[in-house]
């Protein structure tokens, strides 16, 4: 019984299946959709102004001291500090202090990891091809102040 139970559910579950795969594939054909999609470089024009040779590490999107508006942290593997790009509220971005000097950048990230409502950033560091390993560096926001707090800090 229990058996018959589950091939009629599973029976029910592949024609639902199949019948939301047969309406997706029935689309009316004159419908043409717009998939082009274009961007236009503004960085100039919102306040993101920074070198333009970016290498990578990748930049990191958060709402750095929880206004209700999207910050920019930009690295440049090992040519530049982190920079900091804090939004106006007008669309428009200023940069603030570099929160950490320049070195091995090769990843960033930002969270509340001390619950006191701004994120803090926590960055990953190389090691000059691996001959001299660098632990992550955990920063806490005090305000805008950004503060070392890794355990066995290096530098």
């Amino acid at each position: 019984m229990k058996t018959k139970k589950h091939f009629v559910v599973s029976i029910i579950a592949l024609s639902v299946l199949s019948g939301c795969q047969s309406s997706t594939v029935n689309q009316d054909k004159s419908q043409k959709i717009n998939t082009d999609i274009s961007f236009i470089d503004v960085s100039k024009q919102i306040g993101l102004i920074s070198q333009p040779a970016w290498k990578y590490g990748g930049p990191s999107v958060s709402d750095i001291n929880n206004d209700g508006y999207y910050d920019f942290l930009l690295t440049n593997h090992d040519t530049t500090p982190i920079r900091l790009f804090m939004a106006n509220g007008d669309n428009t971005y200023t940069r603030e202090n570099d929160i950490f000097k320049k070195a091995d950048l090769h990843g960033i990230s930002a969270g509340d990891y001390d619950l006191d409502g701004d994120n803090d950033v926590l960055i990953s560091l190389g090691g000059g091809n691996g001959k001299t390993p660098q632990p992550q560096r955990l920063l806490r926001n005090d305000n805008g102040n950004f503060v070392d707090v890794t355990v066995g800090r290096y530098f």
